[in-house]
């Protein structure tokens, strides 16, 4: 019986530690910036891109936030709250991109969690 009450304990403690740290909209919102300004950062000029699609990359380039905002706009990001974790859906520019919200961590497939 007492192994029942210290199994019952943890699983409550565990419960607490996912419900307390589970990010919220605004730490996803910085999640998806941060990814996105990277992504930027990592992009290069491509010969078979075109001349306006490489000015607008410079200049993206020069000005990331005015872009990010520019961008954001054309984004659209689903927060779904569970009890212990978020569902993320991030639509927009590209395919769609799942994501789970959970230990102050925001996981995609296919990016990087940060």
């Amino acid at each position: 019986m007492k192994w029942l009450k210290m199994a019952a304990t943890l699983v409550l403690a565990a419960a607490m530690v996912l419900y307390i740290t589970k990010p919220s909209p605004d730490d996803v919102e910085t999640y998806v910036h941060s990814v996105a300004l990277s992504q930027l950062e990592a992009a290069d000029l491509k010969p078979s891109a075109g001349a306006a699609a490489n000015v607008a990359l410079m200049g993206c380039k020069l000005d990331p936030t005015t872009c990010y905002d520019v961008f954001r706009r054309l984004i659209d990001i689903q927060y779904d709250d569970k009890l212990l974790y978020a569902n993320v859906t991030i639509t927009g520019l590209g395919p769609a991109n799942h994501c789970r919200a959970i230990l102050k961590r925001v996981y995609c497939s296919g990016a990087d969690a940060r």
